[in-house]
């Protein structure tokens, strides 16, 4: 069906450095679902939802540590085919990573991508 698409993800967020001392890094894979509206043959919108396994790992004066857990992404976007096998795409997507304590860490991320369609 050219209205849903499976999607299978890999984000690396990066480091962040908070305050002198204290630094995270965070990764995901994820697995999702898209669903498209069709504008034209070119342009399409899109949300998506899924599941993503994430790693979280941080350093605090030195000390190491690490935290994993599982939760939902979601996100939306635009899509430009240029032809029939390759589109660019303009993205929001959210990523809540539950970690142990009842903290939360609220990841977003806009992103340009270039897809490959078989």
């Amino acid at each position: 069906n050219t209205n849903f698409e499976a999607e299978i993800r890999y984000d690396d967020f990066g480091s962040v450095d908070f305050v002198p001392g204290v630094e995270a890094s965070l990764t995901a894979l994820g697995l999702g679902i898209k669903g498209i509206i069709p504008l034209n043959d070119q342009f399409n919108l899109y949300a998506k939802f899924g599941f993503a396994s994430w790693d979280l790992e941080g350093k605090i004066d030195g000390e190491k540590g690490s935290e994993s857990g599982s939760d939902i992404y979601y996100g939306f976007g635009a899509q430009f085919f240029a032809n029939d096998n390759v589109a660019l795409s303009v993205e929001y997507s959210m990523l809540t990573a539950g970690a142990e304590g009842n903290i939360d860490y609220d990841v977003t991320n806009i992103g340009v991508s270039l897809g490959y369609y078989f």
